[in-house]
């Protein structure tokens, strides 16, 4: 049995199974965040839904969250699932984990928008009949800001560089003094280069929720814009209705992978256009694989099936 404390919106999408398949109670909001905590006296494991790091930084991911839960385990033996996992960029995170009796498991992302929930979900057949009675408009769409002031890497903290500053006030740890930031371009650069790509270039930045599905079925693909990590929602989005996405060339992936159902293209090189079309020629199959990623791997059931795995 274990005690478990975690935000209720943010992981409703396995709670009903994870109530099915292990034996715990809720004892209250989340105590790390963005993050499930599960304790028992034998070992605890933990659900880390953070962001990853965008890989414009170029550099590893901090490491403020594991370091919390090492204060918290103290040489007992834990799980730690990362729902953004690379194997570049989470490597001081690994190597904490397995010097501390702990072993980190890739796991996977989901939307975290109601939005998903209340006007997509529940509405699949009508937006699966609109997508066989729509005519496409666009070869590519970018439904996202170009520039956001939410999308910045706080620099490390003066006397601890594997944690920011900031996680003074997300986790405790460091001295909490004001280091500065770096503004990630990475959306308004992706922006510019298609823009003056020959493709027809569909963007808006901001769209009510509908209008964002309705313009989303408009485009042969779908962009998914970095932001402050290299995965967004329009991955979620897009492939429960088999709209296909084009994922950033990124070493992030999820437990079972999903890098051969979601195209991915290296936008830095010269032949990233060639690679789009290459795309484009085999769409319906692109199509197909998100579809079948979404509503296969990608579902409460398999999840937690997949996280079973390694709680035994």
């Amino acid at each position: 049995m274990f005690l478990a404390r975690y935000n209720k919106d943010r992981f409703n999408y396995i709670e009903k199974k994870l109530k099915n398949k292990i034996k715990y109670i809720r004892i209250g909001n989340e105590k790390l965040r963005k993050t499930a905590s599960f304790y028992s006296n034998k070992f605890n494991f933990y659900i880390d839904t953070s962001d990853g790091i965008n890989e414009d930084i170029g550099t590893y991911e901090y490491c403020g969250r594991i370091l919390k839960i090492l204060d918290e385990t103290r040489g007992k033996k834990f799980v730690y699932f990362k729902s953004a996992y690379s194997e570049e960029y989470s490597s001081k995170i690994k190597e904490l984990c397995e010097e501390n009796n702990g072993i980190i498991i890739p796991f996977f992302k989901w939307s975290f928008n109601k939005n998903f929930y209340e006007k997509l979900a529940t509405k699949k057949e009508k937006y699966l009949e609109l997508i066989q009675n729509t005519e496409k408009k666009y070869h590519l769409g970018f439904c996202a800001k170009r520039i956001s002031d939410n999308h910045v890497h706080f620099n490390p903290d003066q006397h601890n560089n594997l944690v920011s500053w900031k996680d003074k006030k997300y986790f405790g740890i460091g001295s909490g003094k004001d280091n500065g930031f770096k503004k990630l371009h990475t959306r308004q650069d992706l922006y510019d280069l298609l823009k003056h790509s020959k493709f027809d270039f569909f963007h808006a930045d901001k769209l009510k929720y509908e209008e964002f599905i309705i313009k989303s079925i408009e485009c042969f693909i779908n962009i998914n814009p970095p932001g402050i990590g290299e995965y967004t929602s329009r991955m979620f989005d897009h492939s429960f209705l088999g709209l296909p996405v084009i994922m950033r060339k990124t070493s992030y992936d999820f437990g079972i992978s999903y890098q051969k159902y979601f195209p991915q293209i290296d936008f830095k090189n010269t032949n990233w256009e060639s690679k789009v079309d290459d795309i484009l020629k085999n769409i319906d199959e692109w199509s197909e694989r998100s579809y079948f990623y979404h509503h296969n791997y990608w579902q409460p059931k398999a999840m937690i099936d997949y996280m079973l795995n390694f709680l035994d």
